[in-house]
C-alpha cells in the first residue's frame, strides 16, 4: 500500500517516458495484488453457496408444526375455561384456578406484574366470562367459534403476530391479536383482545 502512495505522491512527470514508467509501476502493483488474491482460498458469497429457494424452504419449515392449529386451540381453551367459570364464585379457589388457566394463554408481556394481572382479571377475564357465549354457535361446544378474517392469511416462521377476527352476535367481528411468546418456545399467545 505504501508503494502506491509513493507512486501517487511523487512529483508529476511531464514527459511521456515518465508517464509510461508510472503506468508500468501501477500495473506491477496490480499484478502483485492479483497474485496475492489468487493464492488465498476464495470466499464465495452465501447466495452462491446456498440456493435462495433452499433458504426459503428452510425458513418455511422451521415454523412450529401447526401455528394455525395452535391459535384455534388457544381460542377453544379460552372458551372452555370461560364456559366452566362461575361469576358468582369470583373469590373461590376454583375461580382463581380458572384465571390461572386463562393467564397461561396470555403473552408474558401482558401478565408480568401485579398491576397487569389485576387489569387482566378485571377488564379482560371477567368480561370474557360474561360474553363468551356470543362467539359460539353452539354454547356446549367451545370450538364452535368462527374466524372471519386472519391477518396474515398464511403463517410461517417469520410471522411474529397474527390478528384474527371472530364472528360475534350483535357485534362486528372482534379482533384478537396473537404474538409469539419467547418464554413458551415462540408459541403464539394472546397479546390483545376485544372479546
Amino acid at each position: 500500500m505504501s508503494e502506491s502512495l509513493e507512486i501517487v505522491t511523487q512529483a508529476p512527470v511531464l514527459t511521456l517516458q515518465g508517464l509510461e514508467a508510472q503506468v508500468q509501476a501501477l500495473q506491477a502493483r496490480v499484478d502483485g495484488l492479483e497474485a496475492q488474491l489468487a493464492s488465498r482460498t476464495p470466499v464465495s458469497p452465501v447466495a452462491a453457496q446456498v440456493a435462495p429457494v433452499a433458504v426459503a424452504a428452510a425458513i418455511a419449515t422451521a415454523a412450529p408444526a401447526d401455528d394455525q392449529g395452535t391459535i384455534a386451540a388457544q381460542l377453544t381453551k379460552l372458551f372452555a375455561i370461560a364456559a366452566r367459570s362461575n361469576p358468582e364464585n369470583a373469590n373461590s379457589d376454583a375461580a382463581l384456578a380458572e384465571f390461572e388457566d386463562f393467564r397461561a394463554l396470555v403473552h408474558v408481556d401482558r401478565k408480568n406484574s401485579p398491576l397487569l394481572n389485576q387489569e387482566l382479571y378485571q377488564y379482560k377475564w371477567r368480561v370474557i366470562c360474561r360474553r363468551y357465549a356470543q362467539y359460539l354457535t353452539d354454547i356446549a361446544n367451545p370450538a364452535s367459534f368462527q374466524i372471519t378474517t386472519q391477518v396474515p392469511a398464511v403463517i410461517d416462521a417469520r410471522t411474529e403476530t397474527v390478528r384474527v377476527f371472530l364472528r360475534a352476535d350483535k357485534r362486528m367481528p372482534v379482533p384478537v391479536l396473537f404474538r409469539r411468546d419467547p418464554t413458551q418456545a415462540s408459541a403464539f399467545r394472546i397479546d390483545q383482545s376485544s372479546l
